[in-house]
């Protein structure tokens, strides 16, 4: 059943046994005008009334557990809100299988660029958004045509301009796997505008790291012979 069913279904019970709850309730307040004329017949009529009257009321506040249990967003009712918000947004949702993970989607945005939306067996209170870019054979060549010291300063200058875009992010010395990382808490706060908002923040600080990258690769190269 979906989490719109359950809802609906929720609603039905709390507002079906909330009305059965007022009809006891008043049944049984109707039945004890009448007790003097019939004693035994009211008291027995009083008694069932009154037993309907508390189940319906449990049920009533049992179905309103439910629907505040429903509405709040736990780790173990993430993923189907996850994977809600990620169809809504139409972004090329694709489900990995994970052993590390609890779950995982593949997030292809208008970018084209691919970040993965996880939940991990580690860090199980928290949504990890992950983006994993490197260079390509162009920028490879450029690279490792380098000075060490070039090298050393291409590094530095890239912690640096990513630091004013306040991008963390973590590479091997080749640069060919580079990774964007950003977590969000999973707690009843947690809310569609706060995953998108994620989402945008990995891609622009993805295309900010790969755009610098290649700038200053360009820039620092030794001229062609």
């Amino acid at each position: 059943m979906s989490r719109r069913w359950q809802a609906i279904v929720g609603r039905i019970i709390a507002i079906g046994s909330f009305i059965g709850c007022l009809a006891s309730v008043l049944g049984f307040f109707g039945i004890d005008v009448k007790a003097v004329e019939k004693p035994w017949d009211a008291m027995t009529t009083h008694s069932v009334l009154a037993l309907l009257s508390i189940v319906f009321f449990l049920i009533f506040v049992a179905a309103l557990y439910y629907l505040w249990q429903n509405s709040r967003i736990t780790p173990e009712n993430v993923e189907p809100r996850i994977r809600e918000w990620l169809d809504a947004f139409s972004l090329g949702t694709r489900v990995l299988t994970e052993p590390a993970h609890h779950f995982a989607f593949e997030v292809m945005a208008h970018t084209g660029i691919p970040l993965a939306v996880l939940r991990t067996r580690d860090h199980p209170r928290y949504i990890t958004l992950l983006s994993k870019i490197g260079l390509g054979p162009e920028h490879t060549d450029l690279l490792n045509k380098l000075s060490k010291s070039d090298r050393k300063r291409f590094s530095a200058e890239l912690i640096l301009e990513a630091a004013k875009a306040k991008i963390g992010y973590q590479a091997d010395s080749t640069f060919e796997n580079i990774a964007i990382e950003k977590r969000l808490p999973i707690t009843s706060n947690l809310s569609e505008a706060n995953l998108m908002d994620a989402i945008s923040e990995i891609h622009f600080s993805t295309l900010v790291v790969i755009n610098t990258m290649a700038l200053k690769l360009r820039n620092d190269s030794p001229p062609a012979n």
